[in-house]
């Protein structure tokens, strides 16, 4: 099972955001990466600095022949696409993608990659180290792999999402669709 999140709170190359989350399915989609479920969009709270407009939060099952390194790269290029832009850590952004999970597997490596891309960080760490923390994460995996289990602790998404306060940071405001 492989998982992304996608989360967006700005304007960027797809003019307004509420069409960011769609148009980079769409781009993934494109680069061959198919996409099995697509969880409700979730108007969340921001999320390590709250001085910015709330996002928009999503999650989709999705099935790929890549590696995870290579998937990484597809999505820093579909971000780069959409007209993000190195910035400070939890700013905002046009459009952000996760790989929450990439089939069970426990990575933590930096690899230089290959081709005109570049990523600035070049990091691939699975599962996403910070899954448990944030309901922005937890709630759309609900939608779409309500019997997903976390592959270092066994808890299920609505398990992690149980633990966390009524008022953790990156709550959900609102079900959007």
């Amino acid at each position: 099972m492989i998982i992304i999140s996608l989360g967006s709170n700005v304007s960027g190359s797809f003019k307004f955001s509420s069409q960011n989350i769609p148009s980079a399915c769409d781009l993934l989609q494109s680069f061959n990466i198919r996409i099995l479920d697509r969880s409700r969009n979730y108007l969340t709270e921001p999320y390590g600095v709250c001085n910015q407009p709330a996002f928009t939060n999503s999650a989709v099952l999705v099935q790929t022949s890549l590696s995870p390194y290579n998937l990484l790269t597809v999505i820093k290029k579909i971000e780069t696409i959409a007209g993000r832009r190195p910035a400070k850590r939890w700013a905002a952004r046009i459009v952000d993608l996760d790989i929450v999970d990439y089939n069970g597997l426990s990575l933590n490596y930096v690899k230089v990659p290959c081709g005109d891309f570049t990523h600035h960080n070049n990091r691939l760490v699975l599962p996403h180290p910070g899954i448990a923390q944030r309901p922005f994460v937890l709630q759309p995996i609900m939608d779409i792999a309500p019997f997903w289990h976390h592959p270092m602790t066994g808890l299920t998404a609505a398990q992690m999402l149980n633990r966390l306060p009524r008022n953790a940071p990156g709550k959900i405001l609102e079900v959007l669709e």
